[in-house]
């Protein structure tokens, strides 16, 4: 009985750093639920970021203003587009592959402009083309050469304008002003020309008519992020530096892009691994090939600091955790993000630590709910934090203040699960804070209070395993409230009741760590319980077989340090179990 008192003072709160997480954000199309609660729907994506949309392409398209006869040749045409590779537009200048990037097809023109900038980026990459010149070789017309020369006659004004608009820094604003505007002017009339001739010889020439609507179709494409347009403005100022830098920025959006499609995929996997069909070591590798492309995203790395924490990388949760806090968009990412360095900081034994990240995160947490008293999200971000700075307390022997803030937490929770009935993570938010209330409560030795608080909060998760049978959290958190039930029989005296809870809670567990080997946590789970069964002299289970668990688990790497000492006790234990009495 000694041994299980010590076991439940010792391990009570370790089953706990990873159960409360700040619910992530995730757009719509990636739902990603945490190692252990449901998360809830934010906009995923960061500024700048060059997103495809699930038809691939980059989903904003406008149109430009240009002559009726262009949109008479389009429609002619039918709009057809070819999937091309970038290099290709000037070959004889660009051998390189490192360019290629393939476009899905589209029907649409150029989309208006916002700006002479954008209007005239996208005339010059179809007025610069060569097969444009090929063309106009071809067709041999007066009036288009002509029309040729004109247009040059503006590009040479307006590269004066722009010499004189760069020397004027001592004229007056206005004066600037007025002739930036006479540059956007003839600017957009040239580009208009340039669209216009292009459209005239595209409507002699069906070749040229095939080269240019791919090419406005680039640049339609390219000027919808601010990569794109960079890459743009680099290629049509020529020169083998600006192409050489452009391609750099091409390559990095290549990156990004691949990203993009590896978060999607690492989404299923964490939803198939929350149902037990894939690993946790799986659901790694998909992060860091994510992460690999694309660093800048917060959330990929609180994923990440959570897969590993359950994976026993300690050293790389803490990079992880880190990452996760430098790329912070927000305060409530920040937050999120002190919370998760709290809990990488318990799992190495820095209590001190962990409650200073934790405390921190509470105080922005509150601040962000003040603001936003009618924010769920912002309600339940304080009761994630309230309960892990009362499990640091409880650990330090604060039982007044661990007490006091589980039962705010309670509080939270109950208000939160009556709002929203329906909610299956409201309902399991309040299953959590009972269990703890229900551990204070043992440990100040009010053994029917806890019984009440962890009786209920498994009444809640059964419910909650049998709305969902195929999710592995809802069956580790039934094993959860088995265990604190069992332990509170057990000192009351209720030795078959107590059997049977661990018994049920060992059958489940065990099941988890077959369905993931690679988790440190399920595997843990399983000592635990045997450790319980063990000690009671259960019938089938020995010291010996704790031994074989902890060694196991030390051999493949994911025992935690905090837990080495409990291998060194059972040995002495199976030890003298062995010995003759």
């Amino acid at each position: 009985m000694a041994q299980l008192g010590r076991l439940h003072t010792s391990l009570m709160l370790a089953l706990h750093p990873n159960d409360l997480i700040l619910g992530k954000s995730a757009s719509p199309h990636h739902s990603s639920p945490s190692d252990e609660l449901t998360y809830q729907w934010h906009d995923f994506w960061g500024a700048g970021h060059c997103v495809p949309s699930p038809a691939g392409d980059l989903s904003r398209k406008s149109r430009i203003n240009v002559p009726r006869t262009v949109q008479s040749i389009a429609a002619a045409q039918g709009g057809t587009m070819y999937q091309f590779r970038l290099m290709l537009l000037l070959p004889a200048l660009m051998p390189t592959p490192a360019l290629a990037l393939a476009l899905p097809q589209s029907s649409a023109l150029v989309s208006p402009p916002r700006s002479a900038d954008t209007l005239n980026q996208t005339a010059m990459l179809v007025y610069q083309d060569k097969a444009r010149v090929a063309a106009l070789v071809r067709q041999a017309s007066a009036a288009l050469i002509a029309r040729d020369r004109d247009i040059a006659s503006r590009d040479a004004q307006i590269a004066v304008l722009q010499t004189e608009q760069a020397r004027s820094n001592v004229r007056a604003v206005r004066e600037r002003a007025a002739r930036q505007a006479e540059i956007d002017r003839l600017t957009i009339e040239n580009a208009n020309a340039k669209l216009a001739s292009t459209a005239e010889l595209a409507a002699r020439d069906a070749d040229y008519a095939r080269e240019r609507s791919i090419l406005l179709s680039t640049a339609d494409r390219l000027l919808q992020t601010p990569e794109g347009a960079r890459v743009l403005r680099l290629f049509n100022a020529g020169g083998r530096d600006n192409w050489q830098e452009a391609k750099a920025v091409l390559a990095q959006m290549q990156k990004l892009r691949t990203a993009t499609d590896r978060r999607d995929g690492a989404v299923l996997y964490l939803q198939k691994r929350a149902r037990g069909e894939e690993t946790t070591d799986a659901c790694i590798a998909e992060y860091e090939a994510v992460v690999a492309n694309d660093p800048r995203e917060h959330w990929d790395w609180v994923e990440l600091t959570r897969l590993y924490s359950t994976a026993g990388r300690s050293s790389d949760a803490v990079r992880a955790a880190q990452q996760s806090l430098a790329t912070s968009p927000d305060d409530r990412a920040r937050s999120v993000a002190l919370n998760e360095i709290g809990d990488v900081r318990l799992l190495a034994g820095d209590r001190p630590g962990a409650l200073a990240a934790f405390e921190e995160g509470l105080t922005i947490a509150r601040r962000l709910a003040e603001r936003d008293p009618g924010s769920a999200q912002a309600q339940r971000d304080v009761w994630v934090s309230l309960n892990k700075v009362g499990d640091v307390r409880l650990l330090a022997g604060d039982r007044p203040g661990a007490l006091a803030a589980f039962e705010d937490g309670l509080t939270i929770a109950r208000r939160l699960a009556e709002r929203d009935p329906g909610s299956a993570q409201a309902q399991r938010d309040v299953s959590v804070s009972l269990e703890r209330v229900g551990d204070v409560r043992l440990l100040a030795g009010d053994r029917p209070g806890a019984l009440a608080a962890f009786e209920e909060g498994l009444a809640i998760r059964r419910r909650l395993a049998e709305r969902d049978p195929g999710s592995a959290q809802a069956q580790r958190d039934v094993s959860l409230s088995l265990e604190r039930v069992g332990d509170v029989r057990l000192l009351a005296g209720d030795r078959p009741g107590a059997l049977a809870a661990f018994e049920e809670g060992l059958a489940i567990r065990r099941r988890l760590a077959e369905r993931d080997p690679g988790s440190a946590q399920a595997q843990r789970d399983v000592w635990v319980s045997l450790w319980r069964l063990a000690s009671m002299d259960a019938q089938g289970v020995r010291w010996q077989d704790v031994v074989d668990q902890l060694d196991d688990i030390e051999r493949r790497g994911l025992l935690l340090p905090s837990d080495a000492h409990f291998l060194v006790e059972a040995r002495a234990l199976a030890a003298a179990a062995q010995t003759p009495r």
